[in-house]
């Protein structure tokens, strides 16, 4: 019964993994794509070309009356400033990029490191049990143990293979390739956010400039042009980019408060370093009761009797529960620590 519930288990956590999981989110190559396709208007020339009717003024006394007055323009133009444009472009793409993989680490890889932990400690205990369950079946056919007895030990060996199948299918709907935190995790998402914000001001004060040029073929049939091809460089300021720099400044500003106040935010410092202090509580708390089982567990087994064996079996089970938690959180802390640069414990 405990094998066949142990495989159902570990085969519908696998499937929910595989179902879940992606070796990457996308978030990425969208973004790096997008700014791609925008860049690539701006950093390309233009091909302009008109064809037309225009009345042309009389140059003689007796203008010709069949004059052909078409006028045909062709040529190339290039917008510098659109160069410059798509650059910034591409660079706020990197730097948005490189804030979603910091905020991926904050939350995805500090879990990621503690359900390892945890399911380490649960994959050692497991690996035990089946020798503990041959042991009772052996003394339930020689009558030295009762079938309630087997049954309550496949109870219990089940709710653990049910705790280490959650914790597979926990992991797997984790991002790939989350192995562990970026140290200092959290002053990058800071200063890849800020890099996000510098880059779209550069784009707004560029909007205000424009610096170009266009060279063509420009003729009206029917009348003599020896020169008929042009150059122009042309150049504008609007002048309301002297109104910018102190929108751009509160915009700055009212980004920071943005990640830093956000209550469920990767950003929010006060939040983390909340949890952190909170998880460090329930690290202690759950080592001192792991010293407390492990110290019954010794002391019952040194007894000996079928009594005292059938206790400590009881009492060996709690005490991996209390392992595997106590792993889960240690490591959290851990992560948490590294994110926000602090030192572990």
């Amino acid at each position: 019964m405990a094998v066949t519930a142990r495989a159902a288990l570990v085969l519908a956590a696998l499937g929910a993994a595989t179902s879940a999981r992606a070796d990457d989110d996308g978030y990425c190559q969208r973004v790096q794509g997008v700014a791609a396709a925008d860049a690539a208007l701006g950093l390309s020339p233009a091909v302009f070309g008109s064809v037309g009717y225009v009345e042309a003024p009389a140059t003689t006394a007796a203008p010709d009356p069949t004059a052909n007055d078409t006028r045909v323009t062709l040529g190339v133009s290039y917008r510098f400033t659109g160069a410059v444009e798509g650059l910034v472009t591409r660079a706020r793409a990197a730097a948005d990029c490189r804030r979603h993989q910091a905020e991926v680490a904050i939350g995805d890889a500090a879990r990621a490191q503690a359900l390892a932990a945890r399911a380490e400690v649960l994959d050692a205990a497991l690996a035990e049990t089946d020798a503990l369950l041959a042991r009772v079946r052996a003394d339930v056919a020689a009558r030295r143990a009762t079938a309630p007895e087997l049954t309550a030990l496949e109870l219990r060996v089940a709710d653990l293979q049910a705790l280490a199948a959650a914790t597979t299918a926990e992991r797997g709907r984790l991002p790939a390739g989350e192995a562990a935190p970026v140290p200092r995790a959290l002053a990058r998402l800071q200063a890849a956010d800020a890099e996000v914000e510098r880059r779209e001001a550069s784009l707004r004060v560029l909007r205000a400039f424009d610096l170009s040029a266009r060279v063509g073929y420009d003729s009206l049939a029917g009348q003599d042009d020896d020169s008929p091809y042009f150059a122009v460089v042309s150049a504008s300021v609007n002048l309301g980019v002297l109104w910018q720099v102190v929108g751009n400044r509160d915009a700055a500003a009212g980004r920071r408060r943005m990640l830093e106040r956000a209550p469920a935010g990767a950003g929010n410092r006060a939040r983390l370093e909340a949890e952190l202090a909170a998880e460090r509580d329930r690290a202690a708390s759950t080592a001192a009761l792991v010293d407390e089982l492990d110290r019954q567990h010794r002391e019952l087994k040194g007894l000996g009797g079928d009594a005292s064996r059938r206790i400590a079996q009881t009492v060996w089970f709690d005490l991996v529960r209390m392992r595997a938690e106590h792993a889960y959180l240690a490591a959290h802390v851990a992560a948490l620590a590294t994110i926000l640069g602090e030192a572990a414990p």
